[in-house]
């Protein structure tokens, strides 16, 4: 769908209805957090004392904080209810307070919690060839300053497909503490998984995941150390073929 944009002053402003497909063809899931609770179509994981909360902000938040325990962690997923047959794809706009000492994934996973919070455990230890994958089928953008600092310290792309043949692809954004990112993955009927920051295309997995697995949105948080996270996410937009 073409979209219209028009220009205020140097700033992009978008007309009612540009950003939304025709709902007849598309499944469609925006949420840009406003109020005062998640709503309950939402799934909220998270380890003792950690919390998935909307957070009064311009524009609407939600905010994933851990507690400073290490391996502390909070996640939020959907439903299985999105599979790559139907092309879904997944973008955020999200910050991390601190760019140290934790992991961070958005994404689609085939479960709605993982062991200690992530779909990948360990992004790429010191002389590892690759991340090590918990989820069975999983297509994620990961950041893991602390275990992928010898190979892979950016936003990473990551897969894993039946369990086996993990893939790894350095997207080469080094996060900052405090900034927004815009993070999208996208599938196609076959599998293949195209990752983007900022709309920006920066990598490509063929065979990235099990066709006609069912999916959940995934955005999740992991602490690595004894210090609190805090993950801000501005909005997350889901969508499929019907």
């Amino acid at each position: 769908m073409t979209k219209k944009i028009g220009y205020i002053a140097g700033s992009r402003i978008w007309q009612l209805g540009d950003w939304e497909p025709s709902l007849e063809r598309t499944l469609f899931l925006k949420d840009d957090f406003m109020g005062d609770i998640l709503k309950d179509e939402w799934a909220v994981n998270v380890d003792a004392g950690c919390t998935v909360a909307i957070v009064a902000a311009l524009n609407g938040t939600v905010v994933h904080t851990t507690t400073a325990v290490n391996d502390d962690w909070a996640t939020l997923a959907h439903g299985l209810n999105w599979t790559a047959t139907r092309a879904c794809g997944i973008e955020a706009r999200l910050n991390l307070d601190v760019a140290t000492l934790c992991t961070i994934e958005l994404g689609f996973n085939d479960a709605l919690t993982e062991a200690q919070g992530s779909a990948f455990d360990d992004y790429n230890l010191t002389g590892a060839a690759l991340p090590t994958p918990v989820a069975a089928d999983a297509v994620i953008i990961g950041f893991d300053p602390l275990d992928s600092a010898a190979n892979f310290p950016n936003f990473t792309a990551v897969n894993v497909i039946n369990t086996v043949a993990p893939a790894a692809t350095d997207l080469a954004v080094l996060p900052v503490g405090g900034t927004f990112y815009v993070l999208k993955v996208q599938l196609d009927a076959a599998g293949n998984a195209y990752y983007y920051v900022n709309g920006v295309l920066l990598a490509t997995h063929l065979l990235a995941i099990t066709p006609a697995d069912p999916l959940t949105p995934w955005i999740t948080i992991r602490n690595k150390a004894a210090n609190i996270r805090l993950l801000t996410v501005d909005y997350v937009k889901v969508w499929q073929n019907r």
